[in-house]
């Protein structure tokens, strides 16, 4: 089963990446974090035993999807993972209204565009993604098809011109024009200045260690050639372009606080570097 799904799916599963020490012990991790939602979800928050066990789950789930897209958006960093997971983990107790369907999506989609696997996306994993996000789509009516279409034309652009891509890019890219209509889909909601400075902050910082990224020193799955930096560039800014919309269009920064501490925990090592771009300068 394994291996029918490895040949299936072989970008967006990645059965063959190297584990590191801390990812071998991720699901016992995650289990354990799953019992303190669960604690906390009944005992603090007055859940019941239900709610409770669903949103605790919701959660662990958000947290392991949340440390694999991690890795895709910073494979080289692997000194700031054990340190990510757990603020990570602690973010997660803020949240009440999860989205764990959203964290799974955006790793995915990551993936077909990072291609750590080294291998081609196959037409299965292409028709999984597009039926994904038409269901994405009707529950939520976010951004996905946009989002989903301008990974496969940047994915088509980068390397092996693959005109697989292209019929999906279209669909997704019709069905996406459906969302300019509200318009640009984009909900009045109160935003509170706390959450409009972090996201600002956040993604200012972000964006700052995306423009500085020069080299991956990490090889892919399969270990013959390292990864591209300018596909780890374009999923951040896809990353982060698509919180700052869910932020500010939805009002929605909490719900995926998970991910904007991730973005900071990646981030936060390179603030050195802002602070001597402007030394710098001040020298100058």
């Amino acid at each position: 089963m394994k291996s029918f799904l490895s040949l299936t799916f072989p970008t967006m599963l990645r059965f063959e990446r190297k584990k590191t020490s801390l990812e071998k012990s991720l699901p016992l991790l995650t289990a354990g974090m799953a019992v303190l939602y669960f604690l906390y979800s009944v005992f603090v928050s007055k859940s019941g035993l239900g709610s409770g066990g669903w949103l605790a789950a919701k959660k662990a789930l958000m947290l392991y999807t949340g440390f694999l897209l991690m890795i895709e958006l910073s494979p080289d960093s692997q000194n700031l993972y054990k340190k990510s997971f757990f603020a990570m983990a602690l973010a997660l107790f803020l949240t009440g209204d999860s989205s764990a369907s959203s964290g799974l999506y955006f790793l995915f989609v990551i993936r077909l565009l990072t291609k750590s696997s080294g291998y081609l996306t196959t037409i299965q994993e292409l028709a999984a993604m597009t039926l994904y996000t038409m269901l994405m789509f009707i529950m939520s009516g976010f951004i996905y098809p946009m989002m989903l279409a301008i990974v496969l034309i940047l994915d088509y652009k980068f390397k092996h011109k693959d005109n697989r891509n292209l019929p999906f890019a279209a669909v997704n890219f019709l069905l996406g024009l459906v969302w300019f209509k509200n318009p640009f889909g984009i909900m009045t909601r109160d935003l509170d200045l706390f959450a409009s400075l972090a996201v600002l902050v956040i993604s200012l910082i972000y964006i700052f260690r995306l423009s500085i990224l020069k080299n991956i020193l990490s090889f892919n799955d399969i270990g013959n050639n390292l990864i591209s930096p300018r596909r780890i560039k374009a999923s951040g800014i896809i990353m982060i372009l698509s919180l700052i919309l869910m932020a500010l269009g939805y009002g929605q920064v909490y719900r995926y606080i998970h991910l904007w501490v991730l973005l900071l925990c990646i981030s936060v090592p390179y603030v050195r570097d802002i602070k001597r771009l402007f030394k710098n300068q001040a020298d100058l």
